[in-house]
């Protein structure tokens, strides 16, 4: 299967294929990665489920007395885009993958805060 290079935005979702070199001072893309039509098509989907998600996280938060706390809809967002991270590190070109180990974005979203230990001692001394 050929590779060919993609800009990624994970805040918006965006994967282009072209990048104008001249316009590098501009750039909105945040990683590349070098992956074939079938890589991207799963990048694609991976991005589809996160939209999805964050969807309901966004009803959630409307409703004023229910916490984002071990909500189901915040655990699948998180699970959301740890997975894209996940995916791009694996897809990803050099410089993506240290720019995400740099980020240290792996292993925070794999242990978000209320799982820390002592997080349901607090909870129950209140």
């Amino acid at each position: 299967m050929p590779k060919s290079t993609y800009y990624v935005t994970v805040a918006t979702g965006l994967i282009e294929e072209l990048q104008a070199l001249q316009d590098k001072a501009n750039r909105t893309h945040e990683f590349v990665v070098e992956a074939s039509v079938e890589e991207i098509a799963v990048l694609r989907d991976l991005f589809d489920k996160q939209a999805a998600s964050e969807e309901l996280t966004f009803k959630r938060a409307t409703i004023p007395y229910k916490t984002a706390d071990q909500d189901p809809s915040t655990e699948r967002f998180n699970g959301d885009i740890l997975n894209i991270y996940r995916y791009l590190y694996e897809i990803g070109t050099y410089e993506t993958k240290k720019h995400i180990e740099k980020m240290g974005i792996l292993p925070r979203l794999l242990s978000p805060d209320y799982h820390h230990a002592g997080y349901e001692e607090q909870k129950s001394k209140q």
